[in-house]
């Protein structure tokens, strides 16, 4: 899939804008095969990297699989988080830090976080669906419904939503 992005149109007003794998590097990383339980719940969503929500996503040079964003509650609070993954998708380990809306602020906590993951390549990623506890509030791939149809959000801020299939990488705004 060589999509950037495509506004995705309901009437006459933009609903959101999808994303999916861009065009750039090529990678050999194998990611696993998506596999469904009955319940609908995917053993893991692909992420690849894109110049926006997914712009830090790979691995790391001892094999953990990295996804670092910026979950935010509208008009509320904004963090930066940075979640590991073992090989197989399974979160290991979850930093969020409070952030004001200021950009040296949040590029400080990015560039920190980064830091601490010590070598690694953005690239592919295979996730599986998490929730974790923070400061009273769930953050991670949270499983919803809209209309019907199994939707993870990343949460807070509902700013990424993936829906099958889980393999393409694509998501929503």
């Amino acid at each position: 899939m060589a999509t950037l992005g495509a506004l995705v149109l309901s009437g006459c007003g933009v609903v959101g804008v999808t994303f999916g794998e861009p065009e750039g590097p090529e990678h050999d990383w194998d990611l696993p095969p998506v596999t469904v339980a009955d319940d609908g719940t995917p053993s893991t969503i692909h992420l690849y990297p894109d110049p926006w929500q997914g712009a830090h996503v790979g691995r790391t040079t001892d094999g953990r699989q990295f996804f670092l964003t910026t979950p935010f509650e509208p008009g509320g609070p904004t963090w930066v988080a940075l979640y590991t993954f073992d090989a197989d998708g399974a979160l290991l380990d979850a930093t969020i830090r409070d952030v004001d809306e200021s950009a040296e602020e949040h590029d400080r906590a990015t560039t920190s976080l980064l830091a601490t993951l010590g070598d690694h390549e953005n690239g592919p990623v295979a996730l599986a669906p998490f929730e974790v506890e923070h400061d009273g509030r769930t953050f991670g791939l949270v499983r919803g419904d809209y209309d019907g149809v199994t939707v993870y959000t990343a949460e807070p801020g509902d700013y990424m939503a993936f829906y099958a299939p889980w393999d393409t990488g694509e998501y929503d705004t």
